[in-house]
C-alpha cells in the first residue's frame, strides 16, 4: 500500500547527496518534458504523458520536503504538476512592470489527464 511505501521511505531515506544529484542533473530536465513544446501536438502530448506517469514516483524520491520547502525557484516539481494539471505555463519573459512571469493557459490532453488521475488515485 501507500503508506507502507512511504513508510520504508521514511524509514530508509535516500543518501542526501543522491538527492542533490537528483534535484541537479535529472530534476530540471524532468520537468521540462511538462512543457515540452515541438510544435507537433502528438510529441508533446507524448512527452506530458511520460512526465505526468512518473511524477507520483519522482515526487515520493524526493520527499515532501522538495515540495514544501524550497524558494520559488527550486518549487520545481510544483510548477510541473501545476503545468501538468492546469496547462498553465510560466512565459519565459517577466511582464512590463517586473513582476512574476505571466501565465499562459494550454490545453491539458486528455492522456495526461488520465494519467496524473490515475498515478494520484
Amino acid at each position: 500500500t501507500l503508506r507502507a511505501i512511504v513508510a520504508h521511505r521514511e524509514m530508509h531515506p535516500p543518501h542526501p547527496e543522491d538527492l542533490v544529484a537528483v534535484r541537479t542533473h535529472l530534476l530540471p530536465p524532468f520537468v521540462a518534458l511538462a512543457e515540452y513544446d515541438s510544435s507537433d501536438e502528438n510529441l508533446d502530448a507524448e512527452m506530458r504523458v511520460y512526465c505526468a506517469y512518473s511524477l507520483p514516483g519522482v515526487i515520493l524520491l524526493m520527499g515532501k520536503e522538495s515540495w514544501t520547502t524550497m524558494d520559488d525557484e527550486e518549487q520545481l516539481l510544483r510548477k510541473c504538476f501545476l503545468s501538468l494539471s492546469t496547462g498553465m505555463t510560466a512565459l519565459a519573459t517577466p511582464a512590463d512592470d517586473g513582476s512574476s512571469p505571466s501565465l499562459e493557459p494550454a490545453p491539458v490532453p486528455l492522456p495526461v489527464k488520465r494519467c496524473l488521475a490515475s498515478s494520484f488515485h
